[in-house]
């Protein structure tokens, strides 16, 4: 027999339900749930809307967020501020929260920068007493990183103190889900050792300097005592091509003279352990008023793979160089034969007269799937200059694809196109619209990692000298009509 529930345990079961449903949604979200002895409990991994991200996790584009950026200048008494503001959430609350933040972060350094207020560190009061005046003050922010619902705000400061200088860094890096900073570890799968991974990149770095010069992490500095290595929620800035590692003017570890050291880390070197495009993204949940579906893709060096080198000699009449970079591995074969290739044009040159010199530049970099070689070819006598461009692109086959292969089958993407150049034409009446289209036929594209960029040559298909140049976004000819997100 049914017996029906009284209203002490009706309410204890609605209670109940509730627990339930409410641990549901919290693990939807990608809250990280533990299981103890006593049953399942919330333990956040870094914050109510981070996601897990398992291991060897493949970035395969990235989605810029919608924001609008805002840039806050002034410039008096000798200090000159510029820092960036944020709208487009839809939550309110947070994006002034996102506001405040980048506003506190520049009014600390600015007080960092002020004689009168420089927190005293590494004995820098013998240098600049509290009485002393600064000649020039300048603070300067931009936004370094703003994909898939992290921003990364980048502000550097400096000051001249009569004979004395100093440069800091400084940094902020925000999930739009919550407002709260990101810490290093969301960056990462979950379990990855990036503490070892970093403090392996950074002494690497730091043993091909001796003493202060350019590295290609940044710049190298003698350390002063033995490194330590980066604590857990080591200062960092997100950047476009790689995480930038801050020891602040407080780490005596390094010489720096009162100022930021810096490692520019590129993404490459983490290979598949990035999680900084799945962390807080979820593309179902779109934060942004503006709610069109954006991507990009990535152009990072693969594998750590660099290599740039340069060749020069001597041809009939002049001189020649031949500059090249490579930052992949693929397609080495078809690069070597088209530096062979320019090669043998140059050294079937004759000028007249003497000082007259050929140049070639050739690149190889990923995008995305896709590998871009580009360059040009210049030819500069005595008596006539030209130059012309060079371009290929491969798909993920490693096969040479011409420029409709980016789209869908039967999409319109002239209509596109043409509706671009009528608004990059309204907007720069340094463009001639009437010439641009009439010479339409002679339309090329070229694939970069923000979107398509579209050229229309009013000469010689193969000369650069006179062409509307526009870098379309992909968004604008729809995500679903792109080839190259399949």
């Amino acid at each position: 027999m049914l017996k029906l529930a009284s209203k002490g345990s009706l309410f204890t079961l609605l209670i109940l339900l509730s627990v339930v449903t409410s641990a549901c949604e919290m693990s939807d979200k990608g809250e990280q749930l533990t299981t103890t002895a006593e049953g399942p409990s919330s333990a956040v991994l870094f914050s109510d809307f981070a996601y897990p991200v398992g291991s060897n996790h493949e970035i395969k584009f990235l989605v810029p967020n919608g924001l609008e950026i805002h840039s806050i200048e002034s410039d008096s008494n000798k200090v000159y501020i510029q820092y960036p503001q944020f709208s487009g959430l839809k939550n309110k609350m947070i994006e002034e929260k996102l506001n405040r933040s980048v506003e506190a972060m520049t009014q600390e350094m600015k007080a960092q920068l002020d004689p009168k207020t420089i927190v005293p560190y590494r004995g820098i009061r013998k240098f600049i007493a509290e009485e002393a005046t600064a000649s020039y003050v300048s603070l300067q922010g931009y936004t370094s990183y703003n994909h898939n619902n992290i921003v990364s705000v980048q502000l550097h400061g400096s000051g001249e103190y009569g004979s004395m200088w100093i440069s800091i860094v400084k940094g902020l890096t925000i999930d739009l889900n919550t407002g709260d900073s990101v810490p290093l570890r969301a960056l990462f799968v979950d379990g990855y050792d990036y503490i070892s991974a970093i403090n392996d990149a950074i002494m690497k770095e730091v043993t091909k300097t001796h003493g202060m010069g350019d590295t290609e992490m940044g710049y190298g500095y003698e350390l002063i005592r033995p490194f330590t290595g980066i604590d857990e929620n080591q200062a960092y800035i997100l950047g476009e091509q790689g995480i930038i590692i801050l020891f602040d003017e407080n780490d005596d570890q390094f010489d720096h003279t009162f100022s930021t050291v810096t490692f520019m880390m590129d993404y490459a070197l983490f290979e598949e352990q990035l999680a900084i495009d799945a962390r807080y993204y979820a593309k179902e949940d779109c934060l942004f008023e503006d709610e069109t579906e954006r991507r990009m893709l990535t152009s990072w060096k693969k594998s750590g793979h660099y290599e740039n080198e340069m060749l020069s000699g001597e041809i009939k009449g002049g001189t020649y160089y031949i500059t090249t970079y490579s930052s992949t591995e693929r397609l080495d074969n078809v690069f070597k034969q088209m530096i062979e290739d320019a090669k043998a044009e140059i050294m079937a040159i004759s000028f007249e007269g003497k000082d007259n010199f050929a140049d070639v530049s050739l690149s190889k970099m990923p995008i995305g799937d896709y590998v871009a070689i580009t360059g040009y070819f210049g030819i500069y006598s005595n008596a006539n200059s030209d130059s012309k461009e060079i371009y290929a692109l491969y798909d993920k086959n490693d096969t040479l694809v011409g420029s409709p292969d980016l789209f869908k089958p039967n999409f319109d993407y002239h209509r596109v196109v043409q509706r671009i150049i009528k608004l990059a034409c309204d907007e720069n009446r340094d463009y001639d619209y009437e010439k641009i289209m009439a010479a339409y036929d002679h339309l090329s594209f070229e694939l970069d990692y923000r979107g398509i960029v579209v050229k229309v040559l009013y000469d010689n298909p193969l000369h650069y000298n006179n062409y509307f140049r526009y870098n379309i976004p992909f968004h604008e000819f729809g995500i679903e009509n792109l080839v190259i997100f399949d």
